[in-house]
């Protein structure tokens, strides 16, 4: 292989670079023809970044299309972590406090709760708890079930922090 810099007419040319163009060469015997000009190897590296660009923007609307849908619930293993995580993120502070409030259920403090639950929370946790709701629904992660174990076992203190942050 040989290479050799293709020196243009000076009338062509005024920059430096621009009077440079870089030829590669296969030897065969005698003759000499050109393996790859450095225009045909800006040719393919445009091409395969074209080809990189359009699957990326492809995955990205196959992603938002179908990948992210809410219509199923999360698979097992992905609500088992996010479980632990909802629990392991708890500072222990916050995992042993307790409610300051009257749990009463004629109490002013409940009442309260209740007006704030229905006004911030009901829309996607529902009435009950339950998380079934038309806003719920279309929800990925779904709101959980209040009245569910893994909620039901949260101390205060966890319940208090998940609602603050």
């Amino acid at each position: 292989m040989i290479v050799h810099r293709a020196q243009p007419a000076a009338n062509r040319c005024s920059h430096p670079l621009q009077a440079t163009a870089l030829t590669v060469k296969l030897q065969v015997g005698s003759s000499e023809r050109p393996l790859m000009t450095s225009n045909r190897a800006l040719k393919i590296t445009a091409s395969v970044a074209a080809v990189i660009v359009v699957v990326i923007v492809g995955l990205y609307a196959l992603i938002l299309w179908e990948g992210s849908s809410a219509r199923e619930d999360a698979p097992a293993l992905e609500a088992d972590v996010a479980q632990w995580l909802l629990h392991y993120t708890v500072p222990a502070g916050f995992r042993a406090m307790k409610n300051p409030l009257d749990e009463q259920a004629a109490s002013a403090d409940v009442e309260a709760g209740h007006e704030i639950y229905t006004k911030k929370c009901e829309i996607c946790h529902a009435y009950d708890g339950g998380g079934r709701t038309e806003i719920g629904s279309g929800q990925y992660p779904r709101p959980p079930d209040l009245r569910g174990p893994d909620v039901q076992r949260m101390s205060d203190g966890e319940l208090f922090y998940h609602l603050k942050n």
